[in-house]
């Protein structure tokens, strides 16, 4: 054990936390360069050393996404709306029972969020109470969110790299870190479950497909999600233009996406986000900013990827959460949804209205079962 049971030393330098009722806990440690000027839109790229001990005592700054509500109800829970956002977003945070060798399990959470907000410091996913209770090591992690984690445009391939899932990458950099380093904070880089709701669930399930992704989790947990809201790469081409006539380009450059500012690129989003067809149908741009299948991350639909036998060695525990959307429903006003609405909203995302009655038909039988 280290002299100072508050520092641990990492591959590009010595980080300094602080002990939280028996809970070691280092906030803010960056795994990966900042992705902003030209690292932006692309592949994350590996911390650069630094000199002296480097502070982990608070949050870094959480990926750019549309504001929330700093009052209300649901403040406390969603939390983000008092942190701060920045392209310069790449940072992680763990808690720990014990900076020692005894090789704890690590548990290595992805938040949910639509991948378009969130963040692993929400109030919400405070790592203590985890580590303490099972003794194992719980790291969260930040991660590109909406345009600039997902924008699939092709002119935006480096080199070798194919186009979009930037924040996908930037998950498995994550995990190549805590392959790295996580024995140091008394983990064992050989018993890494990876877990996640919402579309964090969404995210473990793309991560067992991905070839990339090999050796770097040995179980993993998938709470309300499906990988299956994915786009090949032509069908997500055909819906860039929608985008860039947001941002007023026609067939930009990599430079001149890059030279967008923030505010920008977040409004333009924003904007498509009012459009998805789960309240306008008629838009039809549901998900661009999502995962897409291409020939490097991820090269096949993920349940015909699992059923070739990809992530056939990793222990995979699986459910929905319940009232996951009750929260959504408050805050979006769906509490006033009749029956006729419900239909109208959902025909275009099942493939017609008669599909859609069949759906609600189920989904009231269901609500019936649960009362008896």
């Amino acid at each position: 054990m280290s002299a100072n049971p508050t520092t641990v030393r990492t591959q590009p330098g010595q980080l300094r936390g602080q002990a939280e009722g028996g809970i070691h806990v280092f906030r803010g440690v960056p795994y990966a360069q900042p992705p902003v000027g030209e690292l932006r839109w692309r592949r994350p790229q590996r911390c650069e050393p630094w000199d002296g001990v480097r502070d982990a005592l608070e949050f870094g700054p959480i990926s750019i996404q549309p504001p929330r509500p700093a009052a209300g109800p649901f403040a406390g829970i969603m939390g983000h709306s008092q942190e701060r956002t920045s392209e310069d977003c790449l940072y992680l945070n763990v808690w720990t029972p014990g900076l020692d060798d005894q090789r704890r399990p690590v548990m290595v959470w992805i938040h949910g969020g639509g991948l378009s907000s969130g963040s692993g410091s929400s109030p919400a996913y405070d790592g203590a109470p985890l580590a303490a209770r099972g003794d194992v090591v719980i790291v969260t992690i930040n991660y590109r969110l909406g345009a600039l984690g997902f924008l699939p445009d092709p002119v935006l391939a480096h080199g070798e790299e194919t186009e979009g899932n930037f924040g996908f990458h930037d998950m498995l950099a994550a995990l190549h870190w805590v392959q790295d380093e996580i024995g140091a904070f008394g983990g064992d880089p050989s018993n890494v479950t990876i877990f996640g709701e919402s579309a964090g669930g969404i995210a473990v399930g793309i991560l067992l497909a991905s070839p990339l992704a090999e050796g770097l989790l040995h179980h993993a947990i998938i709470q309300s999600g499906a990988a299956d809201r994915l786009h090949p790469r032509d069908s997500v081409r055909e819906m860039l233009p929608f985008y860039y006539r947001e941002l007023g380009l026609d067939q930009p450059s990599a430079k001149d996406l890059r030279r967008l500012s923030v505010e920008e690129i977040l409004t333009a989003q924003t904007v498509l986000a009012a459009a998805d067809p789960a309240i306008n149908p008629a838009a039809g741009l549901h998900g661009l900013f999502n995962a897409v299948i291409e020939d490097d991350f991820l090269d096949a639909m993920p349940i015909d990827a699992v059923n070739e036998g990809r992530g056939g060695n990793v222990d995979l525990l699986a459910g929905t959460m319940r009232n996951e959307f009750t929260l959504l429903s408050a805050m979006s006003g769906l509490d006033d949804m009749n029956e006729e609405r419900a239909l109208e909203l959902l025909a275009p995302l099942v493939g017609g209205s008669e599909r859609a009655g069949e759906c609600y038909e189920t989904y009231q039988l269901l609500r019936i079962q649960r009362l008896y």
